[in-house]
């Protein structure tokens, strides 16, 4: 008997401590559309080091000085613009894949409006996620977009892991490697 299809639209993925890969390792993906047909998402705590302004002249004005993330490793050239605007709520608003006219006219009309910039994305096909989970390689939480914004990127990955396994209450956050030059 098959599983049913259960979507994870809008959560976040946190790799296991125990998953170990280039790319995705201590990795942080905002699901931004999964379907039976495949996944699409976003790493959202991996800086790459870079501003849009270094992208392209499309990126100018307030837009210059947002820093990018590695989205991930599909189309790591096609740049993904986000912003969340707080509503003075408990509920903020999370755009995703706007145009730069249309961030620079939300930050405008929202002094409280946070952008971020993603290079490239993370891509999963038809029941692979699924399978992935099966495995335990994801740990799946809510996604609540403030946490890009609001929590340092560096502790993103361990406060998820700590909500979902407390037995990690030992865990150190990343380390840089050492530099072997």
């Amino acid at each position: 008997m098959e599983n049913a299809f259960r979507d994870y639209s809008w959560n976040f993925l946190a790799a296991d401590p125990d998953f170990s890969d280039f790319f995705f390792d201590e990795s942080v993906v905002l699901l931004l559309e999964d379907s039976e047909t495949g996944t699409l998402g976003v790493i959202v705590n991996k800086p790459m080091g870079k501003t849009l302004g270094e992208f392209g002249a499309e990126f100018c004005g307030e837009l210059s000085s947002v820093e990018v993330f590695e989205g991930g490793p599909v189309s790591p050239e096609r740049i993904s613009l986000a912003v969340y605007c707080d509503n003075g709520g408990t509920e903020g608003s999370f755009s995703f894949g706007i145009p730069p006219e249309k961030a620079l006219e939300m930050l405008e009309k929202n002094s409280g409006a946070r952008i971020a910039a993603f290079a490239g994305c993370a891509s999963w096909a038809p029941g692979q996620l699924q399978a992935e989970l099966n495995e335990g390689i994801w740990l799946v939480s809510t996604a609540d977009a403030r946490e890009i914004f609001s929590t340092p990127t560096e502790d993103i990955w361990k406060k998820i892991v700590l909500e979902k396994m407390p037995k990690f209450s030992g865990l150190e956050p990343p380390k840089n490697p050492p530099d072997l030059n």
